[in-house]
């Protein structure tokens, strides 16, 4: 995730033709829209098809095989080029280990926390994925604003944050993960509150994301629109994936389709 969203740092795209460096797209448009734009809207009727038919067993198994895809050729880049891996041994080597020691510890100490702490990281990892290639188009587009990029990873957070909030599936898994580890029961009122809290947090960061957009719009210096699209379709297939569908299981299965396609 960090070397995505860290690839207008390490190009300098201001230094390219006016017309390349206002392009709209990384590979074109057709295949922008299958591999990144598209991609949730593909998935939203392919998941509708599977559960009118029946076939909810297909979007978990495409999520598996999605993962797998999603990770696999990672680590073929990370452990296979030489250069690269020199450059991030340390992270590479020392990394893997702690984890598997941590959860070794959960699992072997019978402690929990564990599922609770995959569940967020799976909701920080999509969110991630998101931001990063949405900075990869506005960097495409000349666009490299500190300032679009806070407001960037701020609509992402936030939004992510409030579906898992307002997700029954999503939020019950994680009060259950909680209550284990001692946590207090949450009393309804607590809850209302939160969620309360995360829309007016939502509605504000939006509303700052909106006038900065419209802001750049008027200075010469528009945001990608492609970006924008990614961003809004990212977001609603999202809300789409927890919300409307209750199966926390085939909505982590959708999460880790889209999350693949729009990664590689």
């Amino acid at each position: 995730d960090e070397a995505v969203s860290a690839v207008h740092e390490q190009f300098d795209f201001s230094a390219l033709p006016d017309a390349s460096r206002r392009a709209w797209w990384l590979i074109g448009a057709r295949w922008d829209f299958v591999f990144f734009l598209g991609s949730p809207l593909i998935l939203l009727l392919a998941a509708e098809l599977a559960t009118r038919h029946g076939a909810e067993m297909v979007i978990v198994v495409a999520g598996t095989v999605g993962a797998v895809a999603h990770h696999f050729p990672g680590f073929l880049r990370a452990y296979g080029d030489r250069e690269l891996f020199l450059r991030q041994w340390p992270r590479l080597v020392f990394a893997p280990l702690a984890f598997a020691i941590l959860c070794s510890t959960f699992v072997f100490g019978n402690l929990d926390g564990l599922s609770f702490i995959v569940l967020m990281w799976g909701v920080w990892h999509a969110s991630a994925q998101v931001y990063g290639m949405g900075r990869v188009y506005d960097a495409k587009a000349g666009h490299l604003l500190p300032r679009t990029a806070l407001l960037d990873k701020m609509v992402c957070a936030s939004w992510f944050a409030l579906v898992l909030l307002l997700s029954p599936g999503r939020l019950s898994v994680a009060l259950k993960e909680l209550y284990k580890c001692g946590l207090p029961t949450a009393s309804p009122d607590l809850i209302f509150a939160l969620q309360l809290c995360s829309i007016v947090v939502t509605s504000a960061v939006t509303g700052a994301w909106i006038l900065h957009a419209v802001e750049s719009y008027e200075s010469q210096r528009p945001q990608s629109i492609t970006k924008v699209a990614l961003l809004a379709g990212s977001i609603a297939f999202w809300w789409y994936a927890n919300i409307p569908i209750q199966n926390v299981i085939i909505g982590v299965a959708l999460g880790a389709v889209v999350t693949s396609l729009v990664d590689d």
